[in-house]
Formats: structure tokens, C-alpha cells, sequence
């Protein structure tokens, strides 16, 4: 019973000085909002500071305030209503009337500096509350957004930070805005790209790999960060992905090959779409070419009669819409082309020139076809073209004793016109199914008294199906494995000293290049594990796979034929075996 009465003796004491604290501390609140109005910057700043510092504890008046109830006849302008909500969102108070306060102030369009609704959008990014996201997203997209460009970088930042997954169809629309959010006078501007690639980052939107590829190839700087916008690109993409294609931070050098490991990686990756694309488009002609023979009887003239009619009354039945409705322009911008003549061993040729835009091509460059029949028509023109070399090199050496020394001794005119009749031995260079000129050599391969060979659809050394060098022999193999084994071996020590120095596999043959972000941070070599290439002598890619469990690793060439299996030269070769 003492024990109680001694205590309630204390607490009567100590109510007294509870309530004189509250009512000073309301009398500092008080003091320091009417301070938020003085036209004196350091005395307003003073007190934005102060109830910067009370937190949540001044958020009631100041919510009285914000709304113009604080009492008498003094309401606030567009100055103290962008404070308030600049130090709600500083307080991180996420209570119902904050939230509610400030998603009204999104549609507060008076300006001082910057507009009220931006400050308050900027301020619910901060709080960072859920519930905030719907208004956020109807601030984004409606009208106001489009001329306040402030408002329209603050929804995006905020709704980033949110991780708002609603907001994906405004952001993905922001990646193509090339304008900026910039105040007069103001330290700070932010490109509207650089905001929206730093949020599809956040939310992860996988749907935005497609328009964060082409900003890699953005150079501009971002003033606010400092940063290219393709920093910021790519390392949205390094979120989305969970992949590295190299470190994105520290010095110039580094960030550089990072962002090149980024292009490189997406240059392959829009080129791998491109070409779905182009396989789809190309069938859906084709097969838009049939449904009008069926209709009218024949093949159309050009391509433009899918959906125009042409003209006459036997394509008076020609439908309202056409027969295809898609594009005629291929992904690369060039116009698909249209042979109804049939002269690559099928009725009709539809094509698209590939990512080069040329004809023919191998690997990425490939010409995109409706049919196959066009290979083997190809191929067996090109045996033909150096067979016809073969034969007038058998025919030289008959008459000369002596191999021709280039293919221009077979097409001149002769020095003595007793031999061949007073005729060159080919009436000109012959070109391969290509449209590639025959190569002629002597003394170049081991064992072979002379070479003739094609460099194929690509007109490259290399290359694998209808880009693969065709020969009149096969002994030109032999040295090129040899040194393919060379380069697995030299590529083979180089990842397992990057494993060795890393306690880890690199994830890309690119990664012993280039530093990825999870390297350690110091003892990078200067130059990398290796300059070697990551092609092997044929022309073709080699394939390196790290082992789910990380403690092997694959690595080989595909051999001669550049296709997976075979026998002899065309067996993979394989590091370690």
C-alpha cells in the first residue's frame, strides 16, 4: 500500500511537467511554421530544418496547415504547401492522412520552382508506402504529367522505388522520351530515359529488355548523375537479367568495357529477334502468296498485290482486306522480296536480306528464305564452278607442263596461240552459287598441288552450312584443327587461372576480357586472362558451358562443319581431350 501511494505521489508530480513539455513543443511547431512563410530564406530553411527534425511529431499541424485550417484567414502558397510536403516525405511518416494529404497535393499544379505536385509525388517516393502507387500511376498518366515534366520524373522515380509492377506500360513509354526534367536556375536535371530505365530496373520488367537495348547505344549524359544514359540502361539490364556483362562502376576504363560487353550481348540478342521476326513474316507471306493462287489462279505479279487489287475482273472476288495485312518491311527496314518466277527450286521465292541488308550471308547475316530447295541448287552450282576451274587447270597443265601460277592465266589471252585453240581456258572468272568469285591458289595447302575453293555464302573464311568453304579437297582441315586445338588449350588455362583467381568459372568466355561486377576488386590482370579469340579456325564460335554445380566445365569447337557431333574433321574438338 506505500509502495502504491509513494507512486502515485510521483506521477502526480510528473504530469504536470509531461503536459508543460507538450505544450512548448506545440509552441515551437506553431513558431516554426509561421516561420515557413518569412520571405527570409535562412529563417524559412531554419524552420524547414527544425520540423525536419520533429518527424512525425509535427506532422498533424502541418497536415492542418497543408489542407488551410492552421486558423485565422492565412492560407498557404505555393511556396510553404511544396515545403510541407518536401518535409512529410523527409519524415517517412506512411499514417493515412500524410498518404492521403499529399495524393491530393498530386493534382496541385501551382508552381515555385517546382510545382506543388511534384514535391508531393517526390515525397511519397520517399515514404515509400504501398498504398500510394494508384495515386502515383494516375498522376503519371494523366495531362498535367505531359507539360510537368518535374511531376512526370518524380511518379517515375517514385513508382521505381515502389517496385510498382502496375506501372509498366507508362515506364516502357518513357524509355523512348528523349526530353528532360530541367528547371531554370535549378542545380539538378534529369533525363526522363535515364529516370525510366533506373525503374523498369527495380520492378524488373522483362518487358523493357527490348527498348533498354537501344538506349546502350545512347551516349548522352545524364546531368543529375553524371552517367551515360546507357550506364543507366545497362544496369537495368544487369537487374532484369541477373546477368554480368562486366563491371558497371569504378574508373572510366572499366565502365567502358562493361558497356561494350552490354552492346555486344544485345547486338546478338536484337539480332536473334529480328530474325524470329523475319522467319514469321517471311511464312506469313508466303503463305498469303498461296491463298491467292488458290483464289485467282496464279501467283501475284509483286508483292504489293497481297494487298492492293490489282487491276481486271478475274480478281473481282479479291476480299475487302487483302490477303496480308503485316508489314512488307522486314526488321532491319528493308523490303521483303518477292520472286513468283520460281527459279531456286520452288514455285515462289520470299526473302528478306538479313541483318546485313545484302544478298546471301552466313550466321547472323543470312538471307531469311520460304523454302530450303535453294541450298542444295546453291551448293551444286558452286561444285560446278570449280570443277570447271579443276578441268581448265588440267587442260593448262597439259599444254604448259606447268600449273597456272592465278586464275587470270586461265581468262587472258594466250602468249602461244597453238595452245587451246588460241583460246583462254575460261572465257571469264566463273562465280560460285553465290554470286562469289572462285579463289585459285598453288603451293598454299600442304600436300595439295593446287587449291580451288569457295568461301560460301558469306563470303568469308569459314562459316558453317551454306556459309562454309567448299574445296576441291579436304586436306586444307588438317592445319586448322591443329591450331583450333591450340587455341581450346590456350583458352582452357586461361579459365582455369580466371577460377583459380576468382574461386569461380566465369559465366562467358566475354567475362575473361572483360572484368564482370563480381570480380574480386583487386588483382585483375591488365590486359585480362586472354586476347584469344572465342572463334575457332573454321570461322565459327566456340561453345563454353560452366557446370551447374561449378566445379567443371565445357569447352570446344564444333569442328569443320561448325554443326554439334560428327566424324573426322567435322568432330567436335573438346578442351582436355
Amino acid at each position: 500500500m506505500r509502495s502504491f501511494l509513494i507512486v502515485a505521489a510521483i506521477s502526480a508530480l510528473t504530469l504536470p511537467a509531461m503536459a508543460q513539455d507538450r505544450a512548448t513543443l506545440e509552441r515551437d511547431i506553431e513558431k516554426a511554421v509561421d516561420r515557413l512563410y518569412s520571405e527570409k530564406g535562412n529563417e524559412s530553411d531554419l524552420a524547414r530544418q527544425e520540423l525536419t527534425d520533429l518527424g512525425r511529431r509535427a506532422g498533424p499541424r502541418l497536415l492542418q496547415e497543408l489542407a488551410g485550417k492552421g486558423g485565422g484567414d492565412r492560407k498557404p502558397n505555393a511556396r510553404v504547401r511544396r515545403l510541407i510536403c518536401e518535409i512529410l516525405g523527409d519524415s517517412r511518416d506512411n499514417s493515412s492522412g500524410v498518404l492521403d494529404a499529399l495524393a491530393d497535393r498530386l493534382n496541385d499544379t501551382e508552381e515555385f520552382g517546382l510545382s506543388v505536385a511534384a514535391a508531393a509525388a517526390h515525397a511519397l517516393g520517399r515514404i515509400a508506402d504501398e498504398r500510394s502507387i494508384p495515386p502515383l500511376l494516375k498522376a503519371l498518366n494523366s495531362k498535367v504529367a505531359e507539360s510537368d515534366r518535374w511531376l512526370r520524373h518524380s511518379c517515375i522515380e517514385a513508382l521505381g522505388i515502389l517496385r510498382a509492377r502496375e506501372a509498366a506500360e507508362p515506364i516502357l513509354k518513357a524509355l523512348e522520351d528523349k526530353g528532360a526534367a530541367e528547371l531554370g536556375g535549378y542545380e539538378r536535371r534529369h533525363l526522363i530515359c535515364a529516370d525510366a530505365a533506373d525503374a523498369a530496373g527495380l520492378i524488373h520488367l522483362k518487358e523493357a529488355v527490348k527498348p533498354l537495348g537501344k538506349l546502350l547505344s545512347n551516349s548522352e549524359v545524364n546531368p543529375s548523375t553524371k552517367l551515360q544514359v546507357a550506364v543507366h540502361a545497362a544496369r537495368a539490364l544487369e537487374r532484369i537479367s541477373g546477368e554480368s556483362k562486366g563491371t558497371l562502376v569504378g574508373s572510366d576504363v572499366d565502365i567502358a568495357a562493361g558497356l561494350d560487353a552490354w552492346r555486344k550481348w544485345w547486338n546478338a540478342e536484337e539480332t536473334k529477334s529480328n530474325v524470329a521476326e523475319a522467319k514469321t513474316r517471311v511464312a506469313e507471306i508466303a503463305a498469303a502468296v498461296e491463298k491467292f493462287k488458290k483464289a485467282h489462279g496464279k501467283y501475284p505479279a509483286v508483292i504489293g498485290e497481297l494487298k492492293t487489287r490489282p487491276v481486271g475482273d478475274e480478281f473481282s472476288n479479291y476480299p475487302p482486306g487483302g490477303y496480308y495485312s503485316g508489314e512488307l518491311n522486314d526488321p532491319w527496314g528493308m523490303p521483303y522480296i518477292y520472286n513468283p518466277r520460281g527459279e531456286n527450286g520452288a514455285p515462289f521465292d520470299v526473302l528478306s536480306y538479313g541483318r546485313d541488308k545484302k544478298t546471301w550471308g552466313g550466321g547472323d547475316d543470312a538471307d531469311i528464305w520460304n523454302h530450303e530447295n535453294y541450298k542444295l541448287l546453291r551448293l551444286q552450282k558452286t561444285r560446278e564452278a570449280i570443277k570447271q576451274v579443276e578441268d581448265a587447270v588440267a587442260k593448262y597443265k597439259a599444254d604448259y607442263a606447268a600449273l597456272p601460277k592465278d586464275i587470270l592465266d586461265l581468262t587472258k589471252a594466250q602468249v602461244d596461240k597453238t595452245k587451246n585453240g588460241d583460246k583462254p581456258y575460261l572465257a571469264e572468272s566463273p562465280k560460285d552459287g553465290f554470286d562469289g568469285p572462285i579463289r585459285y591458289a598453288v603451293a598454299v595447302t600442304k600436300d595439295a598441288p593446287f587449291d580451288v575453293w569457295s568461301l560460301g555464302a558469306d563470303r568469308k573464311e569459314g562459316g558453317a552450312g551454306i556459309a562454309a568453304d567448299v574445296w576441291n579437297h579436304d586436306l586444307w582441315k588438317a592445319p586448322r584443327i591443329e591450331k583450333t586445338k591450340e587455341l581450346l588449350k590456350t583458352l582452357g588455362e586461361a579459365i582455369e587461372k580466371f577460377k583459380k583467381d576468382q574461386e569461380r568459372y566465369p559465366d562467358t568466355l566475354e567475362d575473361l576480357r572483360v572484368k564482370p561486377s563480381w570480380a574480386k576488386p583487386t588483382g585483375w590482370p591488365d590486359k585480362g586472362y586472354t586476347t584469344a579469340r572465342s572463334s575457332d579456325e573454321f570461322g565459327n564460335p566456340l561453345v563454353y558451358k560452366p557446370s551447374a554445380d561449378g566445379k567443371t566445365f565445357d569447352l570446344r569447337s564444333y569442328g569443320a562443319d561448325g554443326a554439334e557431333g560428327g566424324a573426322g574433321a567435322d568432330a567436335d574438338l573438346i578442351f582436355g581431350k
